[in-house]
């Protein structure tokens, strides 16, 4: 039974494909002296799905570091895509018993993300061709000096019509000595040369006679219809692995067709979550998050958020006294609170209510936090990097609507000086795009009025045409020559005899 049928209905070609090479630098990660590392895949699962990641199979390696079995890739989900991140974990199984209540539970030590594109875009830059990724340890005497590195192999999935003629035990390994056979490979047509007896000379190829005459031997009848019955016999046989291929030729396309028609909707479905993918990380931090593999990447990134929750939280005090000095105000002052600027100011109040909190909360947990505390606090950095952003959009938000609050409280005193300002600060603004609509707009105008030129230049030309058409050159030689002649000039000439060019042997005669 081949790999690809044990690990599901799915060929190797139709599917991403992981295979761990080994491991280096991982001894000094325990104080045993020879211990054998387990190493698991799985989804990233920071990206929400709506099916189950499927459960991976599990990595023993050799007491070396080495992959033991290296013609057994790892087939991920059909729903990984190259923008799909894996999560590499490496642990540590203590000796005891492998089943029952003893059994004892396992060890993380250390664990790496990684996407599939850089994977693929790393290993065809290096000569090696495989992907290194460096796994970041949890025990804390472990030495600085020495990172645990993991060398593996991704392989994408076969998207042409090819990837039907490969066979299904495909393996990583031997891709290299993968040969482009036909689908008719298993049938030689080839003809059968006879072996000929010592001490004769063979001879070249017999030209086909219509008939045989009575004076010919036997032996060379024999040899004829010999020689017409191992031709009619490759005739055949040709005939017959023709028919086949024509048949698996239309058992493929047919096939094509359906696969083409069912990959259709799933390209449609990631394109669109690629867009949503590169939306959010545009407004988010996700995809540093990711991509922080060190431990110092990690703790940098986390610095860089605590200053934008103490930034964030500074203003959403400010937004939130200023929301509470107008809450008590009384009716009898000078300006008015009612419709419109009652319910700004509620968004207001409410939004840098629930900032505040949100803002303490983050602070009180990630203030001081490295990378370890990090990863154990937050396991899902999809989420983590969407609740990182709160702070900030709820101060967004309550300073907008405090704007709308004032703007409306002072429209009810000054209609026209609040209309006034706010027309000119939205032009100072979207100064930039009023310059260059009006630039596309000249140019317009400048093309038609060109155009409209042209046609009317050339409506005048193609009247005087029209009415005066130029004459052809039989008729300019007959107006030549009835042209009469100029008073006190010669006389005209007689026109000249056309002359007739002699050839032939007669010439000159």
């Amino acid at each position: 039974m081949s790999f690809a049928r044990r690990q599901g209905s799915r060929s190797l070609d139709e599917a991403w494909q992981v295979l761990i090479l080994r491991a280096t630098h991982w001894q000094h990660l325990r104080p045993e002296r020879s211990w054998r590392p387990i190493i698991t895949l799985a989804v990233d699962l920071d990206l929400p799905s709506l099916s189950p990641s499927p459960v991976l199979p599990d990595l023993l390696l050799g007491s070396d570091g080495q992959n033991p079995n290296l013609r057994l890739p790892v087939l991920l989900p059909p729903n990984v895509h190259a923008r799909s991140g894996l999560l590499l974990r490496v642990y540590y199984q203590p000796p005891g018993k492998s089943t029952g209540k003893g059994r004892k539970q396992r060890r993380l030590i250390g664990q790496a993300r990684f996407s599939l594109q850089d994977a693929l875009k790393q290993q065809a830059e290096t000569p090696t061709g495989y992907y290194e990724t460096k796994v970041s340890g949890t025990n804390k005497g472990a030495s600085d000096t020495k990172v645990m590195s993991v060398c593996l192999r991704v392989r994408a999935p076969v998207e042409s019509a090819s990837s039907m003629e490969r066979s299904e035990t495909t393996t990583l390994v031997d891709l290299e000595s993968e040969s482009n056979h036909g689908i008719l490979s298993d049938v030689d047509i080839s003809p059968v040369v006879p072996s000929l007896p010592s001490g004769l000379l063979r001879r070249g190829r017999k030209k086909v006679k219509g008939f045989l005459s009575d004076d010919e031997s036997c032996s060379a009848s024999s040899s004829c219809s010999s020689d017409l019955k191992g031709y009619a016999s490759r005739r055949s046989l040709s005939t017959r692995s023709c028919s086949r291929s024509v048949s698996l030729t239309k058992d493929n396309c047919h096939t094509l067709q359906l696969d083409i028609s069912e990959i259709a909707p799933r390209l449609s479905i990631a394109s669109i979550s690629n867009g949503l993918s590169d939306a959010y990380d545009t407004a988010t931090y996700y995809r540093e998050l990711r991509e922080a593999t060190e431990a110092t990447q990690v703790e940098a990134l986390l610095a860089r958020l605590v200053e934008e929750w103490k930034h964030a939280g500074g203003t959403l005090l400010a937004v939130a006294a200023l929301d509470a000095t107008v809450f008590g105000f009384n009716s009898a002052t000078i300006f008015g609170v009612d419709g419109l600027s009652r319910r700004a100011l509620t968004v207001s109040a409410i939004t840098s209510a629930l900032g505040l909190a949100i803002d303490a909360v983050l602070l009180f947990f990630y203030f001081g936090a490295n990378a370890r505390k990090f990863e154990a606090l937050q396991p899902s950095r999809f989420y983590f990097a969407l609740t990182s952003r709160l702070p900030l959009l709820a101060a967004l938000i309550s300073l907008l609507a405090l704007a709308a609050f004032t703007i409306a409280v002072a429209y009810t005193a000054w209609p026209s000086a609040v209309l006034a300002v706010c027309g000119i600060t939205g032009v100072l603004v979207g100064l930039q795009y009023i310059v260059r609509a009006g630039e596309l707009l000249g140019a317009g105008i400048a093309a038609s009025v060109r155009e409209i030129c042209n046609v009317a230049q050339l409506g005048p030309v193609r009247d005087d045409v029209e009415a005066h058409p130029p004459m052809m050159g039989a008729e300019s030689r007959v107006t030549s020559i009835a042209m009469p002649p100029r008073a006190g000039g010669p006389p005209p000439r007689p026109p000249r005899a056309p002359r007739t060019r002699e050839s032939g042997p007669w010439r000159g005669c």
